[in-house]
């Protein structure tokens, strides 16, 4: 019997991410995500309807929309099957519709979304790659023969995509932050424990937020109706 939950379910992904008092988990996974390029020390959950497409797509991207403390967006999904036709125009849409939820003032791109993008499946638009980090910018094509485009904007590297099965590392061979995390959502329905929850304080609050004893007949009604959805 599984001790753990299926983090990729709706349920799954929202009790992990989504709860404002163990919030702490999210914050540290985005801070170790970005690896010092933003600093995190706080977030405050949105109405993700705005980040949210067809009932068909919502069965199987599962995500949470949050803030800095300073308004700058923040969008997290976990997509469990390949059902996107155009993957990089919903990728793009969304990021409009992220900016466009902020205060509809010039100032709105100040605050230009951060993303992360956990997926079962390989693109090819990201390489053969585990990880894919992109900036986001607009590029200037100048028309003229012989000369480069230039960026009209060049933001710092603000997407983050992981290709889950490209992730093949043992437990041993797990040495950063990211690759732990990484290691224990694509494993988390098999483990038994929650490895380097001894050393680590979030792990281990990770651990006890994901167990399935946990959970009211209610929840685990609710987190196996989500089960039956994704599968």
């Amino acid at each position: 019997m599984a001790v753990f939950m299926k983090p990729f379910t709706k349920f799954g992904f929202e009790r992990i991410f989504g709860q404002e008092n163990h919030k702490r988990i999210l914050v540290n996974f985005l801070n170790d995500v970005f690896e010092g390029k933003y600093h995190i020390d706080n977030v405050n959950y949105r109405d993700s309807a705005a980040i949210q497409g067809p009932e068909r797509e919502q069965r199987v991207i599962h995500s949470v929309l949050c803030a800095f403390d300073d308004g700058t967006p923040i969008i997290l999904e976990w997509q469990t099957k390949d059902i996107v036709e155009n993957f990089m125009n919903r990728v793009h849409y969304f990021q409009g519709a992220a900016i466009n939820a902020q205060i509809r003032t010039v100032n709105n791109w100040e605050h230009i979304p951060l993303y992360v993008y956990i997926l079962d499946f390989v693109r090819e638009e990201l390489d053969d790659q585990f990880r894919v980090d992109h900036a986001i910018g607009m590029k200037l094509v100048s028309g003229i023969p012989d000369e480069h485009d230039k960026m009209f904007s060049d933001e710092m590297e603000r997407m983050a995509f992981f290709q889950l099965p490209k992730f093949t590392k043992t437990q041993a061979e797990c040495i950063t932050a990211i690759d732990r995390w990484i290691y224990i959502l694509k494993n988390m329905q098999d483990l038994e424990v929650i490895p380097w929850s001894d050393e680590n304080e979030v792990f281990a609050e990770l651990a006890q937020v994901a167990r399935l004893d946990a959970l009211t007949p209610e929840e685990l009604r609710a987190y196996e109706a989500s089960e039956a959805v994704t599968n």
